[in-house]
């Protein structure tokens, strides 16, 4: 249960295993770690809480600057996160503007409890894994007749700007690699953006993403692109966008740690300037046209 945490003013604290600080409530805000893996807490305001939410393995608590994913495991006593997920929605409610404040948390908790089902992502990971297996079965002739070629789509061969973002390369660990890869990134990505914006502005930010990933690898001089990794980071744009600019309207279980979706971006670059058969800059396109289509 929790206790007065001595030093506190007015506040209630949750002890941590490992070592780590208390999650402790204090007069205007929560303390709490940043991660699980981090010890020092960092203080959100309650005024800055957009969300708080209870999964089977964690506590999710959305603010308008990232959400925080406190693992059950994370606290000492049995019950700890219920408590807290209590105590925090009694402090928002103390707000001036409290009682507006839990009407929104409620909305959100109605869309977790009824969220759209992501067709649109399931719909392009079998139309790649379709694409796939065709290439595995009729070898090169697929890849020849898809791929982005800044030349064949100048002398008219627009369909490859769609085609390419569904071909891999063929066969082999580097093969495998390459598609497993990208259809995990859109299993991944594409339900946090579907959920909020449904199927259709979905494929719609997805088709952009394509486009601008295909658009700017050729402006950039590649000269033979394959890959949905494109549309993958158009989706993770999409998510940043969506977590920067309606964080608000986000239910928790539905983010992903922004400090997170900056880092793939940051060792994305690292790794396209260290190797130069990976296309940065149609990574780069994807990024920039999903989130202005998501805008």
């Amino acid at each position: 249960m929790s206790f007065r945490w001595e030093g506190l003013e007015g506040g209630d604290a949750f002890p941590l295993r490992g070592g780590s600080a208390p999650i402790a409530l204090e007069a205007d805000g929560v303390r709490h770690p940043a991660s699980p893996r981090r010890s020092a807490g960092i203080l959100t305001r309650y005024r800055d809480i957009t969300h708080v939410a209870l999964s089977a393995r964690a506590l999710w608590l959305g603010t308008r600057a990232s959400v925080y994913v406190l693992p059950h495991g994370l606290f000492r006593e049995h019950g700890a996160p219920e408590r807290l997920a209590r105590a925090l929605r009694e402090r928002i409610a103390a707000l001036p503007d409290g009682a507006a404040r839990i009407a929104a948390l409620a909305r959100l908790d109605r869309l977790v409890e009824h969220p759209a089902q992501p067709r649109a992502t399931w719909a392009l990971i079998a139309l790649c894994a379709c694409v796939y297996a065709l290439e595995l079965a009729l070898g090169a002739r697929v890849l020849l007749a898809g791929h982005f070629s800044p030349a064949l789509v100048a002398d008219g061969d627009a369909w490859r700007i769609l085609t390419a973002n569904l071909l891999h390369a063929q066969g082999g660990a580097a093969g495998y690699a390459h598609i497993a890869l990208n259809l995990i990134a859109l299993w991944v990505l594409g339900p946090l953006v579907e959920r909020p914006l449904g199927s259709a502005r979905t494929a719609c930010a997805m088709g952009a993403a394509a486009v601008g990933a295909m658009l700017t690898a050729g402006a950039f001089g590649n000269t033979t692109v394959v890959g949905a990794s494109g549309i993958a980071f158009g989706l993770v744009g999409s998510e940043l966008w969506l977590d920067h600019r309606r964080a608000d309207k986000l239910p928790a279980v539905w983010r992903f740690p922004r400090r997170g979706l900056w880092l793939v971006v940051a060792i994305n670059v690292v790794i396209g300037v260290l190797l130069p058969f990976i296309a940065l800059a149609a990574h780069l396109g994807g990024l920039v046209a999903g989130a202005l289509a998501t805008a």
